[in-house]
């Protein structure tokens, strides 16, 4: 096994965590979190913050830290919400269930929640009969390796105040999210608008660790006590308050952050290079690359990550995740041996096409008459031809990519079957659109749509878009299956130049 893209938390410590573990281990300290250098890393830790009235608890690891801030905060009839993705819900056993908490999902593409989705959840609540929400639980980053802007995180704050919501941010991967280009977040920020976070340590350099932070006075009263009972005060807590105290020595947690985004986005650079698309764009230490089911056998004998989701019959996606060590040798090793293989697949790649798989192109002049025949085909077939999709359809390359625009073509077995355009919006409240989605019924069942979904968005994110909008049909429910499949949700507000046109759509970029 050349290298191992599991996970972030496979090597052990930063050195100079050793070296300061070395250097105190005779000294003598109080227990239970009262020595002198857990102290000194909760004072430092509140003065990164600016925050001087903050409480700083650490404990060992990520569940336990989800475990005590929610059994502890909230009453036995409350339930906390969170993303379908969140760490409390795929991983960690049934933990919160075990403390007796419900936990109310969403299911969102990009791991996040927005002020609509907890909305939506609250509309639900029937007084006395159901659970209570009375939690919000996001992370930052995701468990999908999107981030939280500070405009995102204001945004939440503000909602879940007027609605008596506290708001809990999982920081396993704090220092991914934080270094994350364009997030605009600092430590600062999160004293300001969430009720508790924590500082994950785990995943950032420490041996192990997490910094539970209660911003919000009103819960911060006797919080040590649910410490104790858990099992999750610690007699030699200086072990803990030593690494935490190093991290942020220097800000050295936030240059490890960086790290290991710069890691994953040389990894992100040397894949599409080679052509494949991606599930999510690598924002922060994970990557997501979508590839053939016979490249991810031949890499995977050399390199350890997880299969993290079917896409169709011929391919998957992966996960890789970089960490505050990752060798960036390890990364070029990666590449090469990505593209070795690739190119030794294919021949086959090219052979398979003739028994029926799927390859997305982009446009090309002679794929003009299939995206105007394959979107007529569609469109009769429900409502009628519109002045606005000829204009569209007749000339493509005028209306669409001379514009900043940019058509996906699917072929079967060389054959365009499907099509889709990204549209560039001006003059509007969003960047791109997409539009213009027709598959044959000769494909019907072979998952193109999604392809072509999925390759559309990559090629929004590639061009900088931060909103991706579009506009179909109730009565198309396969269709908005499928959109909603591929991260969009419903919006409102926007006048269509379509008569067809009854709801609009939009999908997050950043």
């Amino acid at each position: 096994m050349k290298y191992n893209f599991k996970n972030d938390y496979t090597k052990g410590c930063h050195p100079n965590i050793l070296k300061a573990l070395t250097e105190s281990n005779f000294s003598v300290e109080e227990g239970y979190g009262e020595d002198t250098y857990s102290l000194a890393a909760a004072q430092l830790i509140k003065d990164k913050m600016e925050h001087p009235d903050a409480a700083v608890y650490f404990v060992s690891g990520g569940t336990q830290a989800n475990l005590l801030v929610i059994s502890a905060l909230l009453r036995p009839y409350e339930s906390v919400i969170a993303a379908a993705t969140a760490h409390i819900q795929v991983h960690e056993t049934g933990a919160i269930e075990a403390t007796g908490h419900r936990i109310q999902v969403v299911d969102t593409a990009d791991g996040k929640l927005n002020v609509q989705d907890i909305q939506d959840k609250l509309d639900l609540f029937e007084e006395v009969h159901t659970t209570m929400p009375r939690m919000v639980y996001i992370s930052n980053s995701t468990e999908v390796g999107t981030f939280y802007t500070k405009d995102e995180l204001k945004a939440l704050s503000a909602f879940c105040r007027t609605k008596g919501l506290l708001l809990f941010l999982d920081g396993a991967r704090l220092a991914s999210g934080l270094m994350a280009k364009e997030s605009g977040l600092t430590l600062k920020d999160l004293g300001l608008y969430t009720d508790v976070f924590y500082i994950g340590g785990t995943k950032t350099g420490a041996l192990l660790g997490e910094a539970i932070v209660i911003n919000n006075p009103t819960l911060q009263q006797n919080f040590k006590y649910n410490i104790k009972q858990r099992g999750a005060l610690l007699a030699k807590g200086r072990l803990l308050g030593i690494q935490f105290l190093e991290l942020f020595k220097d800000d050295l947690y936030f240059k490890l952050g960086e790290h290991a985004n710069n890691a994953a986005q040389k990894l992100h650079e040397g894949i599409a290079a080679l052509g494949y698309p991606f599930l999510t764009a690598t924002q922060t230490n994970q990557s997501f690359p979508v590839l053939p089911n016979e490249v991810i056998a031949k890499i995977n004998q050399d390199y350890a990550f997880y299969v993290w989701k079917k896409i169709d019959a011929q391919s998957s996606a992966i996960r890789l995740v970089t960490c505050w060590a990752t060798d960036l040798d390890a990364v070029d090793e990666f590449i090469k041996d990505l593209t070795i293989i690739t190119k030794e697949v294919a021949p086959k790649k090219d052979k398979s096409l003739q028994d029926g798989s799927i390859q997305i192109v982009d446009y090309q002049p002679q794929y003009q008459a299939a995206f105007r025949a394959l979107n007529e085909e569609w469109i009769a077939n429900y409502f009628k031809m519109e002045a606005k999709d000829y204009e569209s359809l007749d000339h493509p390359e005028e209306y669409i990519l001379a514009k900043g625009g940019h058509i996906k073509v699917a072929l079967f077995n060389n054959e365009p079957l499907g099509v889709c355009a990204l549209i560039k919006l001006n003059n509007h409240a969003y960047d791109f659109e997409l539009a213009k989605m027709a598959v044959s019924p000769k494909a019907q069942g072979k998952n193109m749509g999604y392809l072509l979904g999925l390759a559309v968005i990559e090629k929004a994110r590639a061009l900088g878009a931060s909103t991706l909008y579009l506009e179909s049909n109730r009565i198309l429910k396969p269709a908005i299956n499928l959109y909603h499949k591929l991260g969009f949700n419903e919006v409102k507000g926007h006048t269509s130049p379509y008569e067809r046109s009854d709801i609009q759509m939009l999908l997050n970029l950043k």
